[in-house]
């Protein structure tokens, strides 16, 4: 459930979790799974709002009330891009629960087969096509169409049924796509039936994380933690912001014991004894680490930060 800080500072948890913010899901799908242990207690910062029943989010096909919107969005901004005539990208990243699956476009698709090969291949045991169908079936709960089945094809057997995320195709089509397929397969691009199966070269109708039952869309606050939020062992603090992870050394090597955070502009501590996850993002999740000490030495002496060992 929602929290106040004097429930959070200097209490000790099982589980923290940093960054519900800037993510997709990962943060809410973690606090969900944790949290079915009732023995277990879990932690979740997130540093922007919580937006719950928020219709800026919720309808569809309103990006302008939060694209760019401070409230909604982080606005990250690329370096200059010396190979795209100097110019500098805005890089949207959600601030708030849900993180950026609060903001994105409710487009629900996969990577190619090969692309999830090749983190194995890199020496990462476990990256497999397989078990990332199975993990990503599990999240899903696939809405067959009633119309324009001749367009909307689909294979039933590589989507999930039971998950938390909705996914459908759009309720009306533009019927232009059968002659876009077309003349896509006039210049020998194929038309695939389903691209969940990984092979994504071709043409293929694109799934929505909508909700057809209330036209909303489906993401990880409504779909991941409004189902749990009365678990009396759960707890998230909005508008939390961490500065640092505490650490001790255990046996040689750096184990996390609590983290410092920030909230209306005070520092405050909460302890944990298992776990601190930290599933802030490709952006953030670096940025925390590199707060505290653990990154690049280089990055790290230009910014006057001791290096941990």
């Amino acid at each position: 459930m929602l929290a106040f800080v004097d429930e959070i500072k200097g209490q000790v948890f099982d589980y923290i979790i940093i960054g519900a913010l800037f993510i997709k899901t990962t943060g809410l799908v973690l606090a969900s799974c944790l949290s079915e242990n009732p023995s277990a207690s879990v932690l979740v910062l997130e540093a922007g709002g919580a937006h719950i029943g928020d219709n800026a989010l919720l309808v569809p096909q309103r990006r302008w009330l939060y694209l760019g919107n401070a409230e909604y969005d982080l606005g990250f901004k690329t370096e200059t891009q010396h190979h795209a005539k100097d110019r500098i990208f805005t890089w949207p990243r959600g601030k708030g629960l849900g993180g950026s699956s609060a903001i994105n476009h409710l487009l629900w698709n996969k990577p190619a087969r090969q692309h999830i090969e090749a983190w194995g291949a890199l020496g990462n045991d476990g990256w497999t096509w397989e078990k990332f169908q199975t993990y990503s079936k599990k999240s899903e709960r696939f809405v067959k169409p009633d119309h324009d089945m001749d367009v909307l094809t689909y294979d039933a057997t590589l989507h999930g049924e039971h998950g938390a995320i909705v996914t459908s195709f759009p309720p009306v089509i533009s019927n232009l796509e059968a002659d876009f397929r077309k003349a896509m397969e006039a210049h020998n691009i194929p038309t695939i039936q389903d691209p969940f199966s990984g092979e994504s070269r071709g043409t293929s109708p694109s799934l929505s994380t909508l909700d057809p039952t209330t036209h909303h869309r489906a993401y990880a606050t409504n779909m991941y933690y409004q189902p749990i939020a009365g678990r009396t062992n759960l707890k998230v603090l909005i508008n939390a912001y961490v500065t640092d992870i505490i650490t001790t050394e255990v046996n040689g090597l750096v184990a996390a014991t609590g983290v410092r955070f920030v909230e209306s502009d005070n520092t405050y501590t909460a302890n944990v004894t298992g776990e601190v996850c930290l599933t802030a993002g490709a952006i953030m999740s670096p940025k925390i680490l590199e707060m505290f000490g653990i990154g690049d030495s280089a990055v790290l002496e230009r910014a006057g930060i001791e290096v941990k060992t």
